[in-house]
Protein backbone atom coordinates (compact mmCIF):
# COMPACT_ATOMS: atom_id res chain seq x y z
CA UNK A 1 0.00 0.00 0.00
CA UNK A 2 1.59 3.24 -1.04
CA UNK A 3 2.03 6.09 1.38
CA UNK A 4 -0.32 9.04 1.06
CA UNK A 5 0.42 12.76 0.84
CA UNK A 6 -1.95 14.53 3.20
CA UNK A 7 -3.24 18.04 2.71
CA UNK A 8 -6.48 19.60 3.90
CA UNK A 9 -9.35 18.41 6.07
CA UNK A 10 -12.40 16.84 4.52
CA UNK A 11 -14.40 20.04 4.85
CA UNK A 12 -12.17 21.83 2.33
CA UNK A 13 -11.94 19.31 -0.46
CA UNK A 14 -13.74 16.04 0.16
CA UNK A 15 -17.50 16.36 0.43
CA UNK A 16 -17.34 19.43 -1.76
CA UNK A 17 -20.39 18.92 -3.98
CA UNK A 18 -23.04 16.47 -5.08
CA UNK A 19 -23.06 13.99 -7.91
CA UNK A 20 -25.84 15.52 -9.97
CA UNK A 21 -24.82 17.44 -13.09
CA UNK A 22 -21.17 16.69 -12.37
CA UNK A 23 -18.67 18.13 -14.83
CA UNK A 24 -15.76 16.22 -16.30
CA UNK A 25 -13.31 17.56 -13.73
CA UNK A 26 -15.38 16.48 -10.71
CA UNK A 27 -15.76 13.12 -9.00
CA UNK A 28 -17.74 11.83 -6.02
CA UNK A 29 -18.06 8.47 -4.38
CA UNK A 30 -20.72 7.33 -1.96
CA UNK A 31 -19.83 4.46 0.37
CA UNK A 32 -22.94 2.77 1.72
CA UNK A 33 -23.13 0.10 4.40
CA UNK A 34 -26.10 -2.25 4.36
CA UNK A 35 -28.33 -2.72 7.40
CA UNK A 36 -28.60 -6.52 7.09
CA UNK A 37 -25.84 -7.69 4.76
CA UNK A 38 -22.14 -7.65 5.55
CA UNK A 39 -21.27 -5.48 2.59
CA UNK A 40 -20.43 -1.97 1.40
CA UNK A 41 -21.65 -0.59 -1.91
CA UNK A 42 -19.56 2.04 -3.69
CA UNK A 43 -21.58 4.30 -5.98
CA UNK A 44 -20.06 6.77 -8.42
CA UNK A 45 -21.76 8.54 -11.30
CA UNK A 46 -20.96 6.96 -14.65
CA UNK A 47 -19.66 3.69 -13.18
CA UNK A 48 -21.29 0.44 -12.15
CA UNK A 49 -21.62 -0.03 -8.39
CA UNK A 50 -18.82 -1.86 -6.61
CA UNK A 51 -19.75 -4.24 -3.79
CA UNK A 52 -17.26 -5.15 -1.08
CA UNK A 53 -18.51 -8.23 0.77
CA UNK A 54 -15.46 -8.96 2.93
CA UNK A 55 -17.06 -7.67 6.14
CA UNK A 56 -17.82 -9.94 9.09
CA UNK A 57 -21.13 -8.16 9.79
CA UNK A 58 -23.00 -4.97 8.79
CA UNK A 59 -20.79 -2.01 9.63
CA UNK A 60 -20.92 1.62 10.69
CA UNK A 61 -18.81 3.66 8.28
CA UNK A 62 -16.41 6.51 9.04
CA UNK A 63 -14.25 8.64 6.76
CA UNK A 64 -10.80 9.98 7.60
CA UNK A 65 -10.61 13.76 7.76
CA UNK A 66 -8.58 13.88 4.54
CA UNK A 67 -11.15 11.71 2.74
CA UNK A 68 -8.65 9.05 1.72
CA UNK A 69 -9.51 6.22 4.12
CA UNK A 70 -12.80 4.49 4.87
CA UNK A 71 -13.25 2.64 8.17
CA UNK A 72 -15.89 -0.02 8.77
CA UNK A 73 -16.63 -0.60 12.47
CA UNK A 74 -18.12 -4.01 13.26
CA UNK A 75 -18.97 -3.91 16.93
CA UNK A 76 -20.25 -7.43 17.61
CA UNK A 77 -17.42 -9.08 15.69
CA UNK A 78 -14.78 -6.96 17.43
CA UNK A 79 -13.05 -5.57 14.38
CA UNK A 80 -12.53 -2.50 12.23
CA UNK A 81 -11.70 -2.87 8.55
CA UNK A 82 -10.24 -0.22 6.25
CA UNK A 83 -10.36 0.66 2.56
CA UNK A 84 -8.81 3.32 0.37
CA UNK A 85 -11.44 5.61 -1.16
CA UNK A 86 -9.24 6.25 -4.20
CA UNK A 87 -9.08 9.98 -3.53
CA UNK A 88 -5.57 11.31 -3.17
CA UNK A 89 -4.59 14.89 -2.38
CA UNK A 90 -1.16 16.07 -3.47
CA UNK A 91 0.14 18.87 -1.26
CA UNK A 92 1.46 21.93 -3.11
CA UNK A 93 1.81 24.14 -0.05
CA UNK A 94 -0.74 26.81 -0.90
CA UNK A 95 -3.25 24.32 -2.29
CA UNK A 96 -3.93 20.64 -2.67
CA UNK A 97 -4.59 18.83 -5.96
CA UNK A 98 -7.19 16.08 -5.86
CA UNK A 99 -6.51 12.98 -7.93
CA UNK A 100 -8.75 10.00 -8.52
CA UNK A 101 -7.70 6.38 -8.39
CA UNK A 102 -9.66 3.16 -8.07
CA UNK A 103 -11.06 2.48 -4.59
CA UNK A 104 -9.36 -0.47 -2.92
CA UNK A 105 -10.40 -2.76 -0.10
CA UNK A 106 -7.52 -3.33 2.36
CA UNK A 107 -9.07 -5.46 5.11
CA UNK A 108 -8.36 -5.67 8.82
CA UNK A 109 -7.33 -2.46 10.59
CA UNK A 110 -7.98 -3.08 14.30
CA UNK A 111 -9.44 -5.69 16.62
CA UNK A 112 -10.87 -5.36 20.10
CA UNK A 113 -13.84 -6.20 22.29
CA UNK A 114 -16.90 -4.29 21.00
CA UNK A 115 -15.38 -1.25 19.25
CA UNK A 116 -18.08 1.40 19.37
CA UNK A 117 -17.20 5.08 19.43
CA UNK A 118 -14.68 5.70 16.65
CA UNK A 119 -13.30 9.24 16.83
CA UNK A 120 -11.28 10.86 14.05
CA UNK A 121 -9.37 13.98 15.07
CA UNK A 122 -6.82 15.43 12.69
CA UNK A 123 -4.52 12.64 11.53
CA UNK A 124 -5.41 10.35 14.43
CA UNK A 125 -8.17 7.87 15.16
CA UNK A 126 -9.22 6.44 18.51
CA UNK A 127 -11.39 3.35 18.71
CA UNK A 128 -12.96 2.81 22.13
CA UNK A 129 -13.49 -0.86 23.01
CA UNK A 130 -16.55 -1.06 25.26
CA UNK A 131 -15.83 -4.68 26.15
CA UNK A 132 -12.52 -3.89 27.85
CA UNK A 133 -12.65 -0.14 28.43
CA UNK A 134 -9.54 0.22 26.30
CA UNK A 135 -8.62 2.54 23.44
CA UNK A 136 -6.64 1.79 20.30
CA UNK A 137 -5.05 4.93 18.83
CA UNK A 138 -3.48 5.14 15.37
CA UNK A 139 -1.78 7.98 13.51
CA UNK A 140 -3.14 7.51 9.98
CA UNK A 141 -0.76 10.06 8.46
CA UNK A 142 1.78 7.24 8.66
CA UNK A 143 -0.65 4.72 7.17
CA UNK A 144 1.30 2.23 5.08
CA UNK A 145 1.76 -1.52 4.92
CA UNK A 146 2.48 -1.34 8.65
CA UNK A 147 1.27 1.13 11.25
CA UNK A 148 1.69 1.59 14.97
CA UNK A 149 -1.22 1.03 17.36
CA UNK A 150 -1.03 2.54 20.84
CA UNK A 151 -3.28 1.08 23.53
CA UNK A 152 -4.63 2.71 26.66
CA UNK A 153 -6.65 0.81 29.25
CA UNK A 154 -9.11 2.35 31.71
CA UNK A 155 -10.09 0.82 35.06
CA UNK A 156 -13.12 -1.12 33.79
CA UNK A 157 -15.21 -1.89 30.69
CA UNK A 158 -17.79 0.80 29.91
CA UNK A 159 -19.53 2.60 27.07
CA UNK A 160 -16.91 5.30 26.67
CA UNK A 161 -15.14 7.53 24.20
CA UNK A 162 -11.66 8.95 23.64
CA UNK A 163 -10.37 11.94 21.69
CA UNK A 164 -6.77 11.64 20.44
CA UNK A 165 -4.75 14.86 20.70
CA UNK A 166 -1.25 13.77 19.63
CA UNK A 167 0.69 13.89 22.93
CA UNK A 168 -2.51 13.91 24.99
CA UNK A 169 -5.85 12.15 25.10
CA UNK A 170 -9.25 12.95 26.53
CA UNK A 171 -10.86 9.73 27.69
CA UNK A 172 -13.82 8.74 29.82
CA UNK A 173 -13.33 7.21 33.24
CA UNK A 174 -15.70 4.35 34.18
CA UNK A 175 -18.30 4.74 36.90
CA UNK A 176 -16.91 2.27 39.44
CA UNK A 177 -19.89 2.72 41.79
CA UNK A 178 -22.39 1.64 39.13
CA UNK A 179 -20.67 -0.79 36.74
CA UNK A 180 -22.25 -0.85 33.30
CA UNK A 181 -23.63 2.68 33.56
CA UNK A 182 -22.55 5.65 31.47
CA UNK A 183 -19.34 7.34 32.62
CA UNK A 184 -19.44 10.39 34.88
CA UNK A 185 -15.97 11.82 34.27
CA UNK A 186 -13.38 12.70 31.63
CA UNK A 187 -9.68 12.42 32.34
CA UNK A 188 -6.73 14.00 30.54
CA UNK A 189 -3.82 11.67 29.81
CA UNK A 190 -0.30 12.52 28.68
CA UNK A 191 1.65 10.65 26.01
CA UNK A 192 2.67 8.00 28.57
CA UNK A 193 -0.93 7.38 29.63
CA UNK A 194 -0.56 9.17 32.95
CA UNK A 195 -3.47 11.24 34.24
CA UNK A 196 -2.94 14.99 34.36
CA UNK A 197 -4.80 16.89 37.06
CA UNK A 198 -8.20 15.97 38.47
CA UNK A 199 -11.12 14.21 36.84
CA UNK A 200 -13.59 16.47 35.02
CA UNK A 201 -17.22 15.74 35.90
CA UNK A 202 -19.74 14.98 33.17
CA UNK A 203 -22.61 12.91 34.55
CA UNK A 204 -24.01 10.27 32.22
CA UNK A 205 -21.63 11.21 29.42
CA UNK A 206 -22.81 10.28 25.94
CA UNK A 207 -21.92 12.29 22.85
CA UNK A 208 -18.71 14.04 21.75
CA UNK A 209 -17.69 16.46 19.02
CA UNK A 210 -14.89 18.86 18.09
CA UNK A 211 -15.05 22.29 16.50
CA UNK A 212 -11.86 24.20 15.76
CA UNK A 213 -9.79 23.83 18.96
CA UNK A 214 -12.75 23.06 21.25
CA UNK A 215 -13.90 19.58 22.29
CA UNK A 216 -17.35 19.11 23.80
CA UNK A 217 -18.99 16.24 25.68
CA UNK A 218 -22.72 15.86 26.31
CA UNK A 219 -23.71 15.25 29.93
CA UNK A 220 -27.07 14.71 31.62
CA UNK A 221 -27.19 18.28 32.89
CA UNK A 222 -25.03 20.24 30.45
CA UNK A 223 -22.06 20.37 28.11
CA UNK A 224 -18.44 19.89 29.22
CA UNK A 225 -15.95 21.83 27.07
CA UNK A 226 -12.17 21.55 26.72
CA UNK A 227 -9.81 23.86 24.88
CA UNK A 228 -7.15 21.93 23.01
CA UNK A 229 -4.66 24.71 23.73
CA UNK A 230 -5.05 24.33 27.52
CA UNK A 231 -6.19 20.94 28.77
CA UNK A 232 -5.47 21.79 32.40
CA UNK A 233 -9.02 23.04 32.83
CA UNK A 234 -12.51 22.62 31.43
CA UNK A 235 -15.74 24.62 31.34
CA UNK A 236 -19.21 23.32 32.15
CA UNK A 237 -22.24 24.87 30.47
CA UNK A 238 -25.49 23.81 32.21
CA UNK A 239 -28.62 23.40 30.09
CA UNK A 240 -30.96 26.35 30.34
CA UNK A 241 -34.31 25.89 32.08
CA UNK A 242 -36.14 27.14 29.00
CA UNK A 243 -34.90 24.12 27.06
CA UNK A 244 -37.31 22.02 29.10
CA UNK A 245 -36.97 18.37 30.02
CA UNK A 246 -34.30 16.35 28.29
CA UNK A 247 -30.61 16.10 27.55
CA UNK A 248 -28.29 15.85 24.59
CA UNK A 249 -26.77 12.51 23.67
CA UNK A 250 -25.39 13.31 20.20
CA UNK A 251 -23.18 16.28 19.29
CA UNK A 252 -21.82 17.68 16.05
CA UNK A 253 -19.08 20.28 15.66
CA UNK A 254 -18.84 23.09 13.10
CA UNK A 255 -16.06 22.93 10.51
CA UNK A 256 -16.15 26.53 9.26
CA UNK A 257 -17.21 28.24 12.50
CA UNK A 258 -16.58 27.26 16.12
CA UNK A 259 -20.06 26.07 16.97
CA UNK A 260 -21.83 22.94 18.20
CA UNK A 261 -25.20 21.32 17.62
CA UNK A 262 -26.93 18.35 19.20
CA UNK A 263 -30.18 16.62 19.86
CA UNK A 264 -32.19 17.48 22.97
CA UNK A 265 -34.97 15.27 24.26
CA UNK A 266 -37.09 13.63 21.56
CA UNK A 267 -38.04 16.54 19.35
CA UNK A 268 -35.49 19.35 19.71
CA UNK A 269 -32.16 20.35 18.26
CA UNK A 270 -29.88 22.67 20.21
CA UNK A 271 -27.14 25.01 19.03
CA UNK A 272 -24.30 25.90 21.38
CA UNK A 273 -21.82 28.75 21.45
CA UNK A 274 -19.17 27.56 23.90
CA UNK A 275 -17.23 30.80 24.27
CA UNK A 276 -17.27 32.55 27.66
CA UNK A 277 -20.27 31.52 29.72
CA UNK A 278 -21.76 29.88 26.65
CA UNK A 279 -25.22 30.17 25.14
CA UNK A 280 -27.92 27.80 23.93
CA UNK A 281 -30.64 28.19 21.33
CA UNK A 282 -33.07 25.48 20.24
CA UNK A 283 -35.60 24.54 17.60
CA UNK A 284 -38.56 22.29 18.33
CA UNK A 285 -39.97 20.05 15.63
CA UNK A 286 -43.51 18.77 15.18
CA UNK A 287 -42.21 15.19 15.12
CA UNK A 288 -39.37 13.34 16.88
CA UNK A 289 -35.87 14.06 15.62
CA UNK A 290 -34.23 11.21 13.69
CA UNK A 291 -30.89 12.92 13.00
CA UNK A 292 -29.47 16.41 12.59
CA UNK A 293 -26.10 17.89 11.65
CA UNK A 294 -24.34 21.14 10.89
CA UNK A 295 -23.38 21.62 7.25
CA UNK A 296 -19.59 21.09 7.12
CA UNK A 297 -19.31 23.52 4.18
CA UNK A 298 -21.29 26.20 6.05
CA UNK A 299 -21.63 25.73 9.80
CA UNK A 300 -24.15 28.55 9.95
CA UNK A 301 -26.79 26.19 8.65
CA UNK A 302 -28.00 22.81 9.84
CA UNK A 303 -30.22 20.09 8.47
CA UNK A 304 -32.50 17.79 10.41
CA UNK A 305 -34.57 14.75 9.48
CA UNK A 306 -37.68 14.13 11.56
CA UNK A 307 -39.93 11.13 12.04
CA UNK A 308 -42.71 12.57 9.88
CA UNK A 309 -40.34 12.13 6.91
CA UNK A 310 -39.47 15.80 6.57
CA UNK A 311 -36.01 17.23 5.99
CA UNK A 312 -35.54 20.69 7.47
CA UNK A 313 -33.04 23.42 6.64
CA UNK A 314 -32.22 25.50 9.72
CA UNK A 315 -30.47 28.80 10.32
CA UNK A 316 -28.16 27.54 13.05
CA UNK A 317 -27.45 30.98 14.52
CA UNK A 318 -31.10 31.99 14.93
CA UNK A 319 -32.37 28.40 15.41
CA UNK A 320 -35.14 29.02 12.87
CA UNK A 321 -36.42 26.56 10.27
CA UNK A 322 -36.11 28.23 6.87
CA UNK A 323 -37.38 25.41 4.63
CA UNK A 324 -38.80 21.88 4.84
CA UNK A 325 -39.59 19.14 2.33
CA UNK A 326 -41.00 15.63 2.42
CA UNK A 327 -37.87 13.54 2.01
CA UNK A 328 -38.75 10.02 3.23
CA UNK A 329 -41.63 7.92 4.43
CA UNK A 330 -42.52 8.38 8.13
CA UNK A 331 -40.09 6.74 10.56
CA UNK A 332 -41.22 4.57 13.48
CA UNK A 333 -39.22 5.86 16.43
CA UNK A 334 -40.67 3.21 18.75
CA UNK A 335 -38.35 0.69 17.11
CA UNK A 336 -34.88 0.09 18.66
CA UNK A 337 -32.06 2.54 17.91
CA UNK A 338 -30.52 0.05 15.48
CA UNK A 339 -33.68 -0.21 13.35
CA UNK A 340 -33.25 0.53 9.60
CA UNK A 341 -33.82 4.28 9.75
CA UNK A 342 -32.73 6.80 7.11
CA UNK A 343 -29.33 8.46 7.48
CA UNK A 344 -27.67 11.31 5.65
CA UNK A 345 -24.31 12.92 5.04
CA UNK A 346 -23.09 15.95 3.14
CA UNK A 347 -21.43 16.20 -0.25
CA UNK A 348 -20.70 19.89 -0.67
CA UNK A 349 -23.87 21.59 -1.88
CA UNK A 350 -25.80 18.34 -1.74
CA UNK A 351 -27.13 16.02 0.92
CA UNK A 352 -26.83 12.29 0.32
CA UNK A 353 -29.68 10.55 2.15
CA UNK A 354 -30.21 6.80 2.27
CA UNK A 355 -33.64 5.34 2.95
CA UNK A 356 -33.22 1.64 3.83
CA UNK A 357 -36.84 0.55 3.42
CA UNK A 358 -37.06 2.27 0.03
CA UNK A 359 -33.72 0.83 -1.20
CA UNK A 360 -32.74 4.33 -2.24
CA UNK A 361 -30.01 6.96 -2.19
CA UNK A 362 -31.49 10.45 -2.58
CA UNK A 363 -29.39 13.43 -3.61
CA UNK A 364 -30.84 16.69 -2.31
CA UNK A 365 -29.73 20.25 -2.99
CA UNK A 366 -28.77 22.16 0.15
CA UNK A 367 -29.59 25.46 -1.55
CA UNK A 368 -33.10 24.78 -2.86
CA UNK A 369 -33.77 21.82 -0.55
CA UNK A 370 -35.05 19.81 -3.49
CA UNK A 371 -34.62 16.13 -4.35
CA UNK A 372 -32.52 16.12 -7.52
CA UNK A 373 -31.95 12.43 -8.06
CA UNK A 374 -32.99 9.07 -6.64
CA UNK A 375 -30.61 6.15 -7.12
CA UNK A 376 -31.66 2.56 -6.52
CA UNK A 377 -29.40 0.71 -4.08
CA UNK A 378 -29.69 -3.04 -3.59
CA UNK A 379 -30.45 -4.23 -0.06
CA UNK A 380 -31.13 -1.82 2.79
CA UNK A 381 -28.70 1.12 2.52
CA UNK A 382 -28.08 2.35 6.04
CA UNK A 383 -24.68 3.88 6.90
CA UNK A 384 -23.26 6.39 4.44
CA UNK A 385 -20.20 8.58 3.92
CA UNK A 386 -19.23 10.55 0.82
CA UNK A 387 -15.87 11.60 -0.58
CA UNK A 388 -15.01 13.60 -3.68
CA UNK A 389 -14.38 17.01 -5.16
CA UNK A 390 -12.84 18.87 -8.08
CA UNK A 391 -10.11 16.89 -9.78
CA UNK A 392 -6.80 18.51 -10.60
CA UNK A 393 -6.16 19.38 -14.25
CA UNK A 394 -2.37 19.46 -13.87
Amino acid sequence: MKKKILAFGVSTFALMAGAVNASADEAWRYFIGDHEKAQITVIEQGNDPIVWDQLAEPARLHLSEDGELLFAVQRSKGRVDVAETGLHVEDHGDHGDLHLEAPAWQGLFLTGARPTHFVLHGDEVAAFMDGTGSVAKVDVSAFDDAFEVNYTVTDAPHHGVAVPLHDHMLITAPNMEEPGSLPNHVQVLDKDGEQLGDLHECKGLHGEASSMHKIAFACIDGILVFDEDDLSKSAFLPYLEELGEGRSGRLDGGKTVQFFAGNFGKDKMIFIDVEGEGSFTSVQFEAPLVSGYLNPANSGEAFAHTADGKLHKIDAFSAKIVASIDATAPVDMEQPWYAPRPNFTFAGDHIALVEPLANALKLISTDELAVLEVIDVAGKPYSIVAAGGHLSDH
